[in-house]
């Protein structure tokens, strides 16, 4: 009884903890276009300083939050991107030569703008995004709120080849590395006094691509703690060590198995990116994985995306289970549920070739299966099965 007693008192401390910041997901009705699968790459050129991460594009499955910058506030649509680590918003000058947005940034309209008068280029394979480098005050949350004073952000100008993000900007949540040194958003809320630790949490739901049923829970981001009783089916936590001088979310991959048959993988990376939609994987590796599924089924490919029946011959059911042992104890496994978007009697495979050699990507497919927590202050992350609701 004493051991409940505890347990209340944590998840109630816990409930108080945290910031909760809603998300709200955007999908396509129909097998997406496999162009728009392809990865992309982006360097950051600072005066003469270079950081490169791995930016997939979200022009498949988009998870959007609601911040506010400036003084008054203005409201931005933006990507929570782990696999990224600057903000960025589009502004005003921008507004006819950029990706088609929904809101702008006027620095002469806030009273707190601050502009450092540096260009900055991020670099997205053919395109870009190019601006200044500001700060002014961040507002985040709607019935709790954090208000984040002198908060680094770009204010972009020009934009090219983004098109398909149905968000106005991009908030970054990888380490410091990838933003030259200059605060984060999570480095700030814990320096100005918001949140005790450097903490967060992401619940994606796992409505189907093409289903109007919705669960009960909707996505979410928690900002500075976790809620387990909420969002998790288990009560303990087994954390996996991060290798934070990445800059990204990067942990150990210890194996790869397909109905617990070992697949010769040439990578032991994996990055956990919210910000990609699929898992990309290293070609070598990919190659192998479509070699175990097609065994089980009647399937054929298309300018490198995996297409199978899963209705008329083959039900979804008889393709393989895929399993993930990350660090040396979490073990995570993925159905062909999981891995598979279904439309009619078609299955397409959201697995696609990564252009890093060495390195797994583990986006949204992987994510929705998984609540995770990023503890960017101890360099770990934790993945609990996610509750079910419907």
């Amino acid at each position: 009884m004493k051991m409940d007693w505890l347990k209340f008192i944590t998840l109630v401390a816990l409930a108080y903890a945290y910031l909760k910041i809603p998300l709200v997901k955007t999908s396509r009705q129909s097998l997406p276009v496999p162009n728009s699968f392809s990865s992309l790459k982006f360097s950051t050129n600072l005066y003469g300083s270079n950081t490169t991460s791995y930016f997939e594009n979200y022009f498949n499955v988009q998870y959007s939050g609601i911040i506010r910058l400036g003084s008054p506030p203005v409201e931005f649509k933006v990507i929570f991107d782990t696999g990224s680590s600057w903000l960025w918003v589009p502004s005003i000058e921008c507004k006819i030569i950029c990706h088609t947005s929904f809101n702008y940034f006027n620095t002469s309209d806030s009273s707190t703008y601050k502009p450092l008068r540096k260009k900055v280029k991020l670099v997205y394979g053919k395109g870009y995004a190019e601006g200044e480098l500001s700060q002014d005050n961040l507002l985040i949350g709607d019935l709790q709120k954090f208000n984040v004073v002198n908060q680094t952000f770009i204010s972009v100008w020009t934009t090219k080849d983004f098109q398909g993000l149905n968000a106005d900007g991009i908030l970054g949540l990888g380490f410091k590395v990838l933003s030259n040194g200059y605060n984060t958003m999570l480095d700030n809320l814990q320096e100005q006094g918001h949140i005790e630790k450097k903490i967060f949490s992401v619940y994606l739901n796992d409505n189907k691509f093409n289903s109007e049923i919705k669960p009960n829970l909707e996505s979410a981001i928690l900002i500075g703690g976790y809620d387990l009783a909420t969002y998790s089916s288990e009560e303990k936590l087994k954390f996996v060590k991060v290798f934070s001088e990445t800059g990204f979310w990067t942990v150990f991959l210890s194996n790869i198995k397909i109905n617990e048959v070992l697949i010769p993988a040439v990578s032991f990376l994996a990055v956990i990116d919210t910000g990609t939609s699929l898992i990309t994987v290293p070609r070598l590796d990919v190659d192998e994985i479509k070699l175990r599924i097609r065994q089980r089924g009647e399937c054929f490919e298309e300018n490198e995306v995996l297409i199978c029946d899963c209705g008329d011959k083959f039900d979804i059911s008889v393709y393989p289970d895929i399993s993930f042992e990350l660090g040396s104890n979490q073990k995570c496994f993925l159905s062909p549920y999981d891995y598979f978007l279904q439309v009619g009697n078609i299955c397409q495979l959201l697995f696609s070739p990564s252009p890093i050699n060495n390195i797994w990507v583990l986006g949204d497919v992987f994510i929705r299966k998984y609540y995770t927590i990023f503890d960017a202050e101890n360099s770990q992350i934790a993945f609990s099965s996610v509750i079910k609701t419907n």
